[in-house]
């Protein structure tokens, strides 16, 4: 939201300083927090390395408070709703990464055993989806949403297409294998000094049994 005069700026300001704007984010995080929660945890402004992080006990820090409920399980991460109360600078990416469930794809905020997410997150998935004021001049509520940009659309399908994916079925218990081998059949038992009986059918009279070896040819009779 942008103000084009110094009334609606001021106006506008107002609004945020009271905390009389609506404004609601989506998140991919890592992992699987509890369905709902409230985050409050100061801020402090540097927790090292350039980055913000939240104020350790006795530590003076900003009072920041984030609101969240989650709206879809995925493959090793959730799809939050997020609300603020207070809009610090990088609250929802300090917040979700102090209880461990970072944003993925953060390459600032984020634990570092986590995975971080697919490789296809570039960038934190983390979006803005709606805003809504009193209009500054006629106090007519005003309430705008944006759809998800292509690349964060793109992790939820893959995310998604991982929770969906089914397991292997197991094959089914087939017949029980017996000693010779052969499906569904047990070799019979013998007795010591018994012959194993064989299954062979046995030959009809006058079967092929194969070439045998030729007597020598006689001299040959005359007429």
């Amino acid at each position: 939201v942008f103000a084009r005069n110094r009334a609606a700026l001021h106006a506008l300001q107002a609004l945020f300083r009271a905390h009389d704007i609506e404004r609601e984010y989506v998140a991919i995080v890592a992992g699987n927090p509890p369905e709902s929660g409230v985050l409050d945890a100061d801020l402090v402004r540097d927790a090292g390395l350039g980055r913000r992080g939240v104020a350790r006990r006795g530590e003076p820090g900003r009072r920041a408070v984030t609101r969240y409920r989650v709206l879809e399980r995925l493959s090793g991460a959730s799809l939050v709703s997020v609300s603020l109360e207070t809009g610090r600078t990088h609250q929802i990416r300090v917040h979700f990464l102090s209880i461990g469930h970072p944003v993925v794809g953060d390459r600032v905020y984020r634990a570092r055993a986590a995975s971080g997410g697919p490789p296809e997150a570039a960038r934190q998935m983390l979006h803005a989806r709606r805003l809504g004021f009193a209009h500054p001049s006629t106090g007519v509520s005003v309430l705008v949403e944006a759809a998800p940009p292509a690349d964060f659309t793109g992790v939820l399908a893959a995310l998604r297409r991982g929770v969906r994916r089914a397991a292997p079925a197991r094959a089914a218990p087939g017949p029980e294998r017996g000693k010779t081998g052969k499906t569904g059949e047990r070799a019979p038992r013998t007795r010591p000094g018994e012959k194993t009986p064989t299954t062979e059918k046995p030959r009809s009279r006058g079967a092929f049994r194969g070439p045998t070896k030729r007597s020598p040819a006689g001299p040959r009779r005359g007429r």
